[in-house]
């Protein structure tokens, strides 16, 4: 009977995995909160650099399309921390030139949410240059 008794032992036990599930919940909500504001400054982000988008009316007459992919660090006030690198050119320095602009027009962007605690993200976006999706 005594070692009957030991077994809510076992339920006390039981109840430890809860509270740690309980808590990586919370964990893990935390982080989709974080990430889905991160999110949404970049899409702002990319919203600005679209509307800043120029298609190269030379470009344009000789159907010449690309995407150019680049890479930039920003600082907590939207200003650019570093240098603009340009990961992969697209195969008409025109459209690589007029990217390049379109980002550097687009400087500063608007500073990260208070709710953002990184003083520095970095971004990584394609501009696209096709004539069918600018129409």
């Amino acid at each position: 009977i005594l070692q009957e008794r030991t077994i809510p032992q076992k339920k006390s036990n039981l109840k430890k995995p809860k509270q740690k599930k309980s808590f990586t919940k919370q964990s893990s909500s935390f982080a989709k909160n974080t990430t889905g504001l991160k999110e949404s400054y970049e899409a702002r982000l990319l919203r600005k650099i679209h509307s800043n988008k120029h298609y190269p009316s030379i470009a344009k007459r000789r159907n010449l399309e690309g995407i150019a992919k680049y890479k930039f660090s920003l600082n907590s006030d939207g200003s650019l921390n570093g240098e603009i690198v340009r990961l992969k050119p697209c195969a008409h320095e025109i459209l690589n030139s007029s990217s390049m602009q379109v980002i550097k027009s687009s400087l500063p962007f608007e500073a990260f949410p208070k709710s953002i605690k990184e003083k520095k993200l970095t971004f990584v976006v394609d501009i696209d240059y096709r004539l069918n999706i600018l129409k």
